[in-house]
Parts: C-alpha cells; sequence; structure tokens
C-alpha cells in the first residue's frame, strides 16, 4: 500500500500502519510494506489505521479481490480545522484523467472549469490529468441547511463511444472532516462514463 498527500500529492513518509497484528512505517515512496500472502483471500475486506502527526488518523478499507488490492493507493488528508470537509479522488494510471465534480445545487458547481466559489469557500485543491490522482475539493464549511452532490465523470473517455464501463477505472473516493475519515467508496459495478457517489443532506453524506 502507497501513502500521498491529498493536497500535493506527494509521497507521505514516516507514517505508522497497522493491519491486522503487523505495524508498517512507509517509507520515503510512502509505501508500506505487510505479508499480505498470509491475510489475501478471494474476496474480502480489511481495514490499516493510518497514522501520523499534522494528518487525520484514518481506518482505511482494503478490498481484497482475486489475491489481490484492488486499489494500492490511499491520499489521506492533512489535518483540517473544525467544519471543514474534504473529498479525494484516487484511482490508477489509466484513465489518465477522472474529474471530480461538487455541486451546491442553485450556487456553485465546483470543478477543473470553474475551481474556487467564495459564498461559502469551496475548492477544488488539486486537478490531476495523467492518472494516479489525487483529485481533492474541500469545503471551508458545511452548509446544513443545503444538499451538496458528488460525482466522478471520465473525461478521458468522453468522445470514446465504445467505452461504457467507469468500473474499469478501479477509482476510489474518500471524504474527510476535522476528526476522521468519515466515509469511502469505490466504483461499483455498472455502464456509463459518470458515476454519481454521495449526496450530503442536511449534513448527512448518503451514497
Amino acid at each position: 500500500m502507497r501513502f500521498y498527500d491529498a493536497v500535493s500529492g506527494l509521497p507521505i513518509a514516516g507514517a505508522k500502519v497497522s493491519l491486522r497484528d503487523e505495524v508498517s512505517e512507509t517509507d520515503a515512496s510512502g509505501k508500506a510494506i505487510f505479508s499480505f500472502h498470509k491475510q489475501m483471500r478471494e474476496e474480502g475486506w480489511e481495514e490499516a489505521r493510518f497514522e501520523k502527526k499534522g494528518y487525520i488518523t484514518s481506518r482505511v478499507k482494503i478490498h481484497v479481490l482475486l489475491d489481490s488490492v484492488f486499489l494500492h493507493r490511499y491520499s489521506i488528508s492533512p489535518a483540517l480545522p473544525p467544519g471543514r470537509y474534504r473529498v479525494v479522488l484516487d484511482w490508477p494510471s489509466s484513465p489518465p484523467d477522472l474529474d471530480a465534480h461538487l455541486i451546491k445545487p442553485g450556487r456553485y458547481h465546483i470543478s477543473f472549469r470553474d475551481m474556487r466559489k467564495f459564498e461559502d469557500r469551496a475548492w477544488l485543491d488539486r486537478d490531476d490529468v495523467d492518472g494516479e490522482g489525487p483529485e481533492t475539493i474541500t469545503v471551508a464549511r458545511l452548509d446544513t441547511e443545503a444538499n451538496y452532490r458528488f460525482y466522478v465523470h471520465d473525461y478521458s473517455h468522453r468522445r470514446d463511444s465504445g467505452f461504457s464501463s467507469f468500473a474499469k477505472s478501479r477509482a476510489r473516493v474518500m471524504i474527510f472532516n476535522e476528526r476522521e475519515l468519515v466515509q469511502s467508496f469505490e466504483v461499483p459495478d455498472g455502464r456509463g462514463r459518470a458515476w454519481f457517489v454521495f449526496e450530503i443532506q442536511q449534513g448527512q453524506v448518503k451514497p
């Protein structure tokens, strides 16, 4: 597994990562090594705990699939002030360009096309166009009276009429607040080039 800073995209070195009864420290490339061969199964879930000063302590879900890991990279948010939320998109090297979109209906639509809005100070921290991410959006203070929608668009295949399976992207989305990793999502099976990941309704995340 490899761990990266969700804002800068750089590897996180010197983090403590715990998995079952093993503890590993990330190296200069952000890699933590575990004896997965003792733990693998045809399909299932494991949980690892990530800890480092200056970052949000996170319990990350590891999807084990056919003696491998669904996606090895995890982009962890630096510490956040109270009330702030951060949404992070990770994926492998292909497709090269997935785009994160956060919509507050009637107010704004944050994406690579419109990277900042100041009504409640939401912005795109990082736009990635060459694969692996992360692509990251932050909301300075969530409006608990409003609804938000978040989706991911496969920009690389926007003109490819023969491509219709978003699941091939192996994308993952994680939501952080100042305390924890709130929720994570893996791209489901299905046709299309857009993945509607979640809504936030009156402060509650709904898949």
